[in-house]
């Protein structure tokens, strides 16, 4: 395990982030990592990375991403992920790498390249078990299970106040995901009706065990696993 001496130039490579399109974000060098299609398969891959805890971080890291102050007492005890350059195109769920449930800030890893430095991810697996079982109900109703991509996952307080999020937000806590609704029910045409079967879909599959943002309007949908039902349609971003 990685103890207290990672440096903060260690965990980010600068960039400014101009699009969240999937196919404009970062380039897939070309490595094939296999599907992930099953809890088992979610909980080998979360495994298999290294982890700090709370007090691991480095200090000028903590400070940066506003995890100090009020988030100790609700940042102490969670488990971060490691992120190394070669890490950043294995699937954590489905075909959706670790990249797209990085926080997306000015120091987002470089677009088109795998060069960069260490990043840190905080993720509960259950949000991953909630997007697979997403998946595997697409696959069983004969709908396009890859009508949909994880825009945005993770989000450190800073970037959260800069993205404009709700205090406390689930994505501080990498509880939430927002995702984007493509052609679902692959008929050529992307429209209400694929946000209509996703949200019916997901009021299945969370319930009372999280929140639910429909974002009207939009390709948008966010969800999350806070342990009890939030639901919402305005544009803020718990």
């Amino acid at each position: 395990m990685i103890r207290h001496g990672i440096f903060l130039s260690g965990i980010f490579l600068l960039m400014v982030l101009s699009s969240c399109e999937p196919e404009q974000v970062v380039e897939n060098p070309g490595v094939n990592y296999p599907e992930i299609s099953s809890y088992e398969a979610i909980d080998s891959m979360y495994n298999s990375f290294e982890k700090l805890t709370y007090s691991e971080l480095p200090k000028n890291y903590i400070k940066y991403v506003g995890l100090d102050g009020k988030y100790v007492a609700t940042h102490s005890h969670r488990e971060f992920i490691i992120v190394k350059p070669q890490d950043l195109f294995k699937n954590l769920v489905g075909h959706f790498p670790v990249w797209r449930f990085l926080a997306r800030d000015d120091y987002f890893f470089a677009r088109r390249k795998l060069e960069g430095n260490t990043q840190i991810l905080l993720l509960d697996k259950t949000l991953l078990y909630r997007i697979l079982d997403f998946i595997l109900e697409l696959e069983e109703r004969g709908l396009n299970s890859k009508g949909f991509y994880v825009r945005e996952s993770f989000r450190h307080p800073t970037w959260n106040d800069e993205r404009g999020g709700a205090y406390q937000s689930q994505h501080i806590f990498g509880r939430a995901a927002d995702l984007i609704i493509l052609d679902i029910n692959d008929d050529g045409i992307v429209n209400a009706d694929d946000k209509d079967i996703a949200l019916e879909i997901f009021e299945k599959i969370i319930g009372s065990t999280g929140g639910i943002g429909k974002y009207p309007g939009t390709k948008t949908i966010h969800i999350d696993v806070r342990g009890y039902r939030a639901r919402w349609d305005h544009m803020k971003k718990p």
